[in-house]
């Protein structure tokens, strides 16, 4: 009969005929819930057309009301498992574990590729970082006005006009173009004494350090002199004297 509950310690051949559909019912969902889940599936026209092929009556699935004894709630038994015509209960408990494990399997690749995604923005941005108000750059300290974005092909990267920084030990800052010729240099001193900071500083007046002499001048190479978001972040206090790179 349509709609009817079955005990779970029987078997299927004493209930079920050759052309039968079983819907099963999971512990702690109500008849009615699973009626409602299991009817837009089996009336879908592809599992229509499957069922059909294979000798079942689909004539008057989708016109049928839901039998009456699947709307009256019941309480669930846990000693009884509870079937209703769709999908057989080894059937859908098949297809449960296989989805639970394709889910626990793509896991941990997901939270790989969020690490991973973290660690390259948090590697960008420190690459990236010019030089700013109150935050000292030691020496041998390299950054790249594009970053990673810069090792891509040129044609898979967006447009970026890349530039190097580096601090050197010499008591010197360099600026390099995207061919690597040197564009700027400011030239300071290194550090004699122990309470001098060594490498790059510029304070909050604007004015740059390096190795605890402040530099007044910046040697312009290149054809570009703009020296403000890059490489500094707020315009510093120095004269920008162009010179020609004698090759």
């Amino acid at each position: 009969e349509a709609g009817k509950i079955f005990d779970a310690s029987a078997r299927l051949v004493e209930f079920c005929s050759e052309k039968q559909v079983l819907v099963a019912v999971p512990k702690g969902l109500s008849v009615k819930e699973c009626t409602r889940l299991a009817r837009p599936i089996l009336s879908d026209a592809q599992v229509l057309k499957m069922l059909t092929n294979s000798g079942f009556d689909v004539s008057k699935w989708k016109k049928k009301e839901v039998p009456a004894t699947l709307l009256s709630p019941k309480p669930i038994e846990e000693s009884k498992s509870r079937v209703l015509p769709g999908v057989s209960e080894s059937s859908s408990a098949e297809s449960s574990v296989k989805t639970n494990e394709s889910s626990v399997n793509a896991f941990p690749i997901i939270a790989a590729l969020a690490i991973l995604a973290i660690v390259l923005q948090a590697t960008h941005n420190f690459i990236t970082a010019p030089i700013e108000v109150g935050v000292p750059l030691p020496p041998g300290t390299r950054r790249s006005k594009c970053g990673l974005v810069g090792y891509l092909p040129t044609q898979f990267s967006p447009s970026c006009t890349n530039s190097y920084l580096e601090v050197n030990g010499d008591g010197t800052v360099s600026v390099f173009g995207e061919d690597r010729e040197l564009d700027m240099l400011m030239v300071g001193a290194v550090c004699s004494k122990e309470e001098c900071l060594d490498g790059i500083l510029m304070d909050a007046d604007g004015i740059v350090y390096i190795g605890g002499k402040r530099v007044r001048s910046l040697l312009a190479y290149g054809a570009d002199t703009t020296i403000t978001p890059w490489p500094f972040e707020e315009t510093p206090k120095l004269r920008v004297k162009k010179y020609k790179l004698n090759k």
